[in-house]
């Protein structure tokens, strides 16, 4: 072991390159979501653990490579190589083709990319193995250090998404990086890596500041080649976010077809209108129309099956759930009704909608009777005090990642029953909530999950009869989804049971526009309708269906994945991409973690006085495992209590790392007794308990409250939880260390291994039976680590030229 002098420049170097390790994992589940496919940016969580695991495995294979004598040169060494790997790494993928299909060119893009942003990792991984392996006295500040520098990297990353994209941000990270290799060069005494790593601080933060200028003209010099495995064109505008890139296109002065989702086969557009694209991580978009206060050429608009309950319900107070390009604003003002009400999570799209383009748009926040919020739609409406006549949300979908729930493959909050719930509870007595969405004739699985999640949220809501507030109409729409008897779908959740008078019109509109009524309170166009808004057979009907089209909750949000787990086999059937996916990785990294815990033993062979090995394991393991399980719950459950993607990111991650590290720190310089170990773990049970029991109850009485009290509520749950947590793995390096001194790089690997298992089994557990599920498993995990670590706190044996600490039970 090194000597446990541990000067304040090797702290800062350390949190530094935690800082960096961290803010370029979130940035790749970015920058993956463009890229790639939504699904895909959870696989940078695994690039980055498995590449730490990696390093730690390095360090423990390699001691004759890895000596003590020369820890803090090493370090400094994989620092700066962290660096430059993170700028060539980052490189050569901007110029990898990503093709998602079973081929040879398939594999082969995603395995490529896999290893060369794995090595970045490596090096840090390398970099954080010396220096929490080799000062076991100092360990706790040093996890400490490296906690406090994960958060800190949670705040920069919104930070640096406000004023760079994407790409630059890449290049501020490598700066960072580089930063904690200087310190860590002035701590070891080693000038020309200082140097070196000077050289590297001056390259990236110049361009950063260079490209910044660039950014603003919307010209800049680093930017994404390959998007979905096509060279992109040219943009009007682009702007990044912590969880979107949108992007702007087309020719604003060049009229076009007007855009619909689903236009009335009787309807023939007459008028050319000049039309701007507006794009979401280039997957999700909408149309931005020319507006010049004239509603006149906007006619279109009243044949869409989206608007249908505008004619049923005039004037009224409207709310519409995703204003993007303003297509909904301008669909309520064409019916004349009395306010809009536009609700974007993305306050970049309302800014670039009516502030970059709002002479294009016309200024629709100008508009008398339209008001626009920057907000989470589901948190404003349970918040306001408003009641609506008309709630509209029209194909609103999920396929981004977003910084923070990249880390649980996020589904949008929108399609659940308790969120339906609320909303039918902001209606007014013969309102409307209507959703849109898309619907195969073949597969109207969506569909059929849209009837079931309005069954479900009326008989939560009192209701005897629940048919008799739905309708459900239908348009084909082979010009949007490329076959002619698809289209698209609107249901309309009555929050009082539909009148005779009601059911007329909407028979007559329905007539009129030529859009089919498969479902109405006296009318079922199936009879898979009929069992699935009949009370007495709906919970038969859904388990027995062929897909998962049961109602989706907040503890099971994955509205557009209804492929089962047992099913995961089954190729063909509607969206089954992301189960695939997952259990796919599962399997891949079910191996990578059994190779990366045995292999190494095999490799290194048995060495003297290290036996008995087999309880640190189960310890670390079970941590591994268990905070990952507990962490990526809490992202899950917290997103619906605080509701923004961003607070999401900088409340939990970190204050979760932040008080991990404080937690860390606390338990520095304490005499390792069976008390302490299970003082600790025995709270954090306690509050995991606590969590477990008491969130619902919690979540229903914070919800409605101002932004403050729900942060505060986070935190109150957040910061005990983090203290415990933090202080576990010091904990386990010090009480492993007296038995097995030589083994703390494999400890570490093993901790890193089953991290990177448990993130992907936590969305397993998620997906297949919720996120409590997985919340729980992950209290099971720590009960283990509890006796594991009663059993290592025990007597110690002495270790020749060490003092060994007792094991008495008096702290």
């Amino acid at each position: 072991m090194t000597e446990d002098r541990i000067a304040p420049p090797f702290l800062a170097g350390v949190a530094f390159v935690s800082l960096t390790t961290l803010l370029f994992e979130i940035l790749l589940t970015r920058i993956f979501s463009v890229t790639m496919w939504y699904h895909f940016a959870f696989l940078a969580i695994s690039i980055a653990m498995f590449g730490l695991t990696a390093g730690g495995m390095a360090v423990f294979l390699l001691p004759q490579v890895f000596t003590p004598a020369a820890t803090r040169r090493q370090a400094t060494i994989a620092a700066v190589a962290f660096a430059a790997l993170i700028v060539l790494g980052f490189l050569a993928h901007l110029w990898i083709p990503f093709r998602f299909e079973a081929s040879v060119a398939g594999v082969g893009s995603v395995t490529l990319t896999y290893v060369l942003m794995a090595l970045p990792f490596t090096a840090s991984g390398i970099c954080l193995t010396l220096a929490l392996t080799r000062f076991p006295g100092a360990v706790g500040r040093l996890y400490a250090a490296d906690l406090a520098g994960a958060a800190a990297g949670c705040l920069l990353l919104h930070g640096l998404l406000q004023v760079l994209d994407g790409p630059t941000a890449v290049v501020m990270a490598a700066f960072a990086a580089a930063l904690g290799g200087w310190l860590l060069a002035w701590e070891a005494e080693a000038p020309r890596l200082g140097l070196l790593a000077l050289l590297i601080c001056l390259a990236t933060g110049g361009f950063s500041a260079i490209n910044k200028g660039r950014i603003a003209e919307q010209d800049p010099l680093l930017k994404l080649r390959y998007v979905k495995g096509e060279i992109e064109g040219p943009a009007l505008y682009e702007k990044w976010n912590s969880f979107s890139r949108i992007r702007v296109y087309g020719d604003p002065d060049w009229p076009s077809p007007p855009f619909g989702w689903g236009f009335s086969p009787f309807f023939k557009p007459s008028i050319l209108l000049p039309q701007l694209v507006l794009n979401i991580d280039a997957t999700a978009g909408t149309v931005m129309t020319r507006f010049n206060g004239d509603l006149r050429p906007l006619v279109h608009l009243r044949h869409d099956i989206c608007n249908v309950a505008h004619a049923l319900r005039q004037p009224s107070d409207v709310l519409v759930i995703g204003a993007g390009g303003g297509r909904d604003v301008l669909s309520a003002l064409v019916f004349q009704q009395k306010s809009v009400l536009a609700v974007e999570i993305n306050e970049d799209i309302l800014h670039l909608v009516n502030g970059v383009f709002g002479e294009f748009t016309g200024h629709l926040d100008r508009v008398p009777g339209v008001r626009f919020v920057a907000d989470e739609a589901r948190s404003y409406v349970a918040r306001t005090g408003e009641r609506f006549d008309i709630i509209q949300v029209s194909l609103i979908d999920t396929w981004a990642a977003t910084a923070a729930g990249a880390f649980a493959l996020s589904e949008n909050g929108l399609y659940t029953v308790e969120a339906w719930q609320t909303f039918l509870d902001r209606l007014r007595p013969g309102g409307l909530l209507t959703f849109s969405r898309w619907y195969a004739d073949g597969k109207p699985w969506e569909m059929y999950r849209l009837v079931a999640l309005g069954m479900a949220a009326l008989q939560r809501r009192g209701a005897t009869a629940p048919r008799a507030h739905l309708a459900l109409l239908k348009v084909p729409s082979p010009t949007q989804t490329g076959s002619a008897g698809d289209g698209v779908c609107t249901i309309l959740v009555n929050r009082d049971p539909w009148s005779e008078a009601d059911r007329q019109a909407l028979t007559a509109v329905a007539s009129a526009q030529g859009f089919e009524v498969v479902l109405a309170p006296d009318f079922c166009r199936s009879a898979d309708l009929a069992a699935l808004t009949d009370p007495a057979t709906f919970e038969s009907f859904v388990a027995g269906h062929a897909m998962d089209i049961s109602p989706s909750t907040d503890d099971r949000p994955f509205f557009f994945n209804m492929l089962r787990l047992r099913d995961v086999l089954e190729v063909g059937r509607w969206n089954d991409g992301v189960v695939a996916f997952l259990c796919g990785l599962l399997v891949v990294v079910t191996g990578l973690t059994l190779g990366a815990i045995g292999l190494p033993l095999v490799l290194a062979g048995p060495r003297p006085g290290e036996s008995g090995w087999g309880t640190p394991l189960v310890f670390f393991a079970a941590i591994g495992f268990g905070f990952m399980l507990v962490e990526v719950s809490l992202i899950q459950k917290l997103q619906i209590l605080l509701g923004h993607p961003t607070y999401s990111l900088v409340v939990v991650l970190f204050s979760l790392l932040l008080a991990g590290g404080a937690g860390s720190w606390l338990v520095r310089d304490r005499p390792l007794t069976r008390r302490l170990a299970a003082g600790r773990l025995g709270v954090l049970l306690v509050l995991l308990t606590g969590v477990a029991i008491g969130w619902p109850a919690l979540l229903a009485w914070a919800q409605p409250g101002s932004t403050g009290l729900r942060i505060g509520v986070a935190l109150g749950l957040l910061v005990p939880l983090g203290l415990c947590m933090g202080a576990v793995f010091p904990l386990g390096m010090g009480l492993a260390g007296r038995r097995h001194p030589g083994m703390a790089p494999w400890f570490w690997g093993v901790n890193g291994a089953t991290s990177i298992l448990g993130s992907v089994l936590a969305m397993v557990l998620a997906f297949g039976w919720g996120i409590s599920v997985a919340f729980r498993a992950g209290l099971a995990c720590y009960a283990i680590a509890l006796l594991a670590a009663w059993w290592m706190a025990g007597p110690a044996p002495t270790i020749p030229g060490e003092e060994a600490a007792a094991g008495s039970d008096t702290p």
